[in-house]
């Protein structure tokens, strides 16, 4: 196991000053005597080197497998791709070329979906364009800002009559990099409301989401078991939508963080559990599946062509600077 010389090299950091490197999985030690006078943990207590945020989050919701992973409707949004099943990854060593699998652009990840604006846009819509719904969560109490706009969206046919947004507010970072990328709204006409903005909105985290898995497998994505998650998720539109112009089936599972999966990360590695089985036969909780829905997918199709379209059409004025 070892660091990747390649970009330790680029960036001039000496080799020699960085930790040994081991596999998430493996116990490295107990807690010194010194370290449990600083924070009161019991000596002796068994060290681990963790995981990346991405990969606790996914083993959270049961992800685990090179043919699952998670939708993560956050502020940004995420849909990575496994190279490697995570048992496997958690206690082998790195890099993986030694294994047989060749990365791009990680380890054991591809980011077919990266999105760095998903909720962002969402509640940057909320804060610009939605007074009266934020006055009503603050009078009625009853539901959220959001849901009232869901309402909105809800009453919109799919494809938003013809109203497309490119979401890169922050430019594209997957599955093309482009940091001078900016957001696009086209298609607008006087019949347009608030609803159809929000539901384009909403549409175009599923149209990055079929767009990266298309850019990264043209042959056909890995992806049978979808699992949604994050703050987006809790709206049901919004996974309808996805689902819609995605074709996958998703579950949702609301109660999913990171911590909860370096906890069993440390009972995998302390001999507790022997597989994945009890994670996701116990610990993770699907609170409702989402089914595409073929009608509203061959709707989408059309605009998902047009969305590339335009996608292809403004990078010439994106990378000329015209837009910033």
């Amino acid at each position: 196991a070892t660091w990747r010389n390649n970009v330790c090299e680029q960036f001039g950091i000496p080799l020699d000053i960085l930790p040994t490197v081991h596999p998430p999985g493996e116990f490295i030690g107990g807690v010194t005597q010194n370290a449990s006078e600083i924070t009161g943990l019991k000596v002796g207590t068994p060290v681990l080197p963790g995981m990346p945020d991405l990969v606790a989050s996914l083993l959270s919701v049961g992800a685990v497998h090179t043919y699952e992973s998670a939708a993560y409707y956050g502020t940004a949004g995420l849909v990575p791709v496994m190279k490697d099943d995570l048992l496997s990854a958690m206690f082998a060593p790195y890099p993986i070329e030694e294994r047989g699998l060749t990365p791009q652009d990680g380890y054991i990840f591809d980011y077919p979906t990266y999105s760095l604006t998903t909720g962002d846009i969402v509640r940057w819509f909320r804060d610009e364009f939605a007074p009266l719904e934020m006055e009503k969560e603050r009078q009625e109490n009853s539901k959220n800002a959001y849901a009232y706009l869901d309402d909105l969206a809800e009453s919109i046919p799919p494809g938003s009559d013809g109203l497309i947004l490119l979401p890169y507010l922050l430019g594209q970072r997957s599955p093309e990099f482009n940091p001078q990328a900016s957001g696009v709204f086209f298609g607008l006409r006087k019949g347009h409301t608030r609803g159809h903005l929000y539901r384009a909105i909403l549409e175009s985290f599923g149209f990055n989401i079929r767009h990266g898995l298309e850019s990264f497998y043209p042959q056909g994505h890995p992806i049978k078991r979808l699992i949604a998650t994050g703050g987006g998720a809790r709206s049901p539109l919004w996974r309808q939508i996805v689902s819609d112009i995605t074709g996958l089936r998703q579950e949702y599972v609301p109660d999913a963080d990171a911590p909860l999966g370096c906890a069993y990360l440390a009972g995998l590695a302390l001999g507790w559990f022997e597989d994945f089985q009890p994670l996701q036969n116990d610990w993770v909780k699907v609170k409702a599946i989402t089914q595409p829905n073929l009608e509203a997918g061959e709707i989408y199709a059309a605009a998902y062509h047009l969305y590339l379209e335009l996608h292809t059409a403004l990078k010439p004025v994106f990378n000329n600077n015209i837009v910033t």
